[in-house]
């Protein structure tokens, strides 16, 4: 139950020295507040029984009745300012965990390869994000204090009962021990169902969220009924996932109160033959009754968040694929070289070979167009150059280093990809990306390039305009203009355009070229397109088909 405290999320809380004080302060008045529960029902009975059998005049005589009447006062007030101070400290801690956490998850994120990033869907994001973190933040006010609070109020409560009448510590031992075991096993039994629940909550939400995505174009083909149909299937696998965990826990709870009530009756019997036996007082009995049935709330909070670990561990496992090491290793040797290298590369789409590369080299400065139908793998080629796309074969090289997403700017690589990423923000914004080096006069020199200096001039805000997201306030050519002219801006030496002309008229098109043929006299450029008239004249052509490039 304690396996999660050796987590880096969790070790890394110890750290925070604050943060540890105000865990110890919350779960020390949880103890004083399950001890003075105890201490009040315990002593309220035992002073009731003592004002019973010796009857009001005799107990006078024979003790102060002012004193039982302190401690109860003492234990009722003790109770209500640690429950209240406990969730004050808690809720505190619990602040400052997310706000840990949360920095911890946004820091991995920063630290993947861009391919992984790539690869994580919203869905997934998301569930580790909110749905994980949200988890953990159960972990120490429902499993491990519960526990915690067991073990200690247990070892107390054997101590007391061992003063008082052993043959009942020997009992309460036995139950004790059989509870925990009990306890123990059940959240064992729980984790199955857990990671169930937890991977049918998961693919509910990847499921909506792709269904909400392509609901405009399945709506378009008539397909949304289909695909409702399937989202209901899901939703209700969903609910019986939740429904049988509910059920389990529904009867392990009941299994702990049963094992309660048979342990407050071995007791109680056990008691009253004391007092028969004049082993123990009938008010003492009544002190012993009485504080083991204060402790059935605790026991009732013991097996409820026990029955969470699965939860904690899912998300944990969830949580840390973020400290995974992900991407391929590529191993540099003999690729002391200008240009670029590949070698022995092999892309796979869902375990289908799309391209098989023996050896391919572009020298610097060169011009090669790559020419292939939809669907053979000329975007995959593309990504797999700039390492969007993980290798599992093969090694691609620029400049006598391996390329990835993290060492494009470094390596002076630019890339235009076949979608237009157009997000909400100025047109300046879009541009630049935040760069401070790039000057305005060079953002207008770049618009002249694409075409589009006439359209931001004719625009009342110029730059400033703003755009909405995925360009849905400029027309298709417009937004490929944009893209291609960010990627202008870099001024990179290396530069892959897929299909850079795509929804731009041929009058248009031509111009561009013509600025274009300047601008990347001394670059090395790989244009990606269907046909030679989707590409300005080059150096190379080179012919996907049969899973090969051939030269043309």
């Amino acid at each position: 139950m304690f396996r999660p405290i050796l987590h880096p999320l969790f070790r890394g809380l110890s750290k925070d020295k604050a943060l540890v004080r105000t865990l110890s302060c919350g779960l020390a008045l949880a103890f004083i507040s399950l001890i003075s529960t105890v201490g009040l029902l315990a002593l309220s009975g035992w002073f009731i029984t003592a004002s019973a059998f010796a009857g009001v005049l005799a107990l006078i005589g024979a003790i102060n009745i002012y004193t039982p009447g302190a401690a109860i006062r003492l234990f009722a007030v003790l109770r209500t300012v640690s429950r209240y101070g406990e969730r004050v400290f808690n809720h505190d801690a619990i602040l400052k965990i997310q706000s840990i956490w949360r920095v911890w998850t946004f820091k991995q994120l920063r630290q993947m390869d861009f391919a992984t990033i790539k690869g994580l869907s919203v869905a997934q994001l998301s569930h580790k994000i909110n749905r994980d973190l949200s988890v953990l933040e159960l972990y120490w006010l429902r499993i491990a204090t519960p526990w915690l609070l067991f073990i200690s109020t247990s070892m107390l409560m054997l101590v007391v009962l061992a003063i008082v009448y052993w043959p009942v510590a020997i009992i309460y031992g036995v139950f004790v021990a059989f509870t925990a075991w009990f306890v123990r096993k059940g959240a064992e039994n729980a984790k199955i169902k857990s990671k169930a629940e937890y991977t049918s909550e998961f693919d509910f939400k990847k499921n909506t969220y792709n269904f909400l995505a392509l609901l405009p174009e399945r709506t378009a083909w008539g397909l949304t009924e289909t695909h409702r149909k399937s989202m209901v299937e899901i939703s209700e696998q969903y609910a019986q996932s939740v429904d049988d965990n509910e059920s389990m826990m529904g009867l392990k709870m009941a299994g702990t109160v049963f094992i309660h009530g048979v342990m407050v009756l071995f007791i109680t019997l056990t008691t009253i033959h004391a007092w028969k036996n004049d082993s123990i007082s009938g008010p003492m009995a009544v002190f012993i009754v009485l504080g083991l049935v204060a402790l059935a709330e605790s026991w009732q909070q013991l097996i409820v968040g026990s029955l969470r670990y699965g939860e904690v561990t899912s998300a944990l496992s969830s949580l840390s694929e973020l400290t995974q090491e992900t991407g391929s290793k590529i191993e540099v040797t003999d690729c002391n070289t200008n240009g670029l290298v590949i070698k022995n590369l092999e892309i796979y789409r869902r375990e289908r070979l799309l391209l098989s590369v023996q050896h391919l080299k572009i020298e610097t400065r060169n011009h090669v167009a790559v020419l292939a139908s939809s669907g053979v793998g000329k975007s995959s080629l593309a990504d797999a150059i700039v390492g969007i796309l993980p290798l599992t074969k093969g090694r691609i090289i620029w400049g006598g280093q391996p390329v990835s997403p993290e060492t494009l700017k470094t390596q002076r690589i630019s890339y235009l990809m076949q979608g237009d990423e157009i997000f909400s923000g100025s047109l300046w914004e879009n541009l630049t990306l935040g760069d401070v080096s790039i000057t305005e006069q060079r953002v207008w020199d770049v618009l002249n390039t694409v075409q589009l200096d006439d359209w931001v001039k004719s625009h009342k805000k110029g730059l400033a305009m703003l755009l909405e997201s995925q360009g849905a306030n400029v027309s298709g050519g417009q937004a490929r203009r944009i893209s291609l002219a960010r990627v202008l801006l870099q001024d990179s030496e290396f530069i892959i355009l897929d299909e850079p002309f795509r929804g731009i008229d041929k009058a248009t098109r031509e111009k561009i070229e013509g600025k274009l043929s300047l601008l990347f006299k001394d670059k090395t450029v790989i244009y990606f397109a269907h046909r030679k008239a989707d590409v300005p004249p080059v150096d190379r052509y080179l012919n996907m088909t049969n899973q090969q490039l051939e030269e043309l």
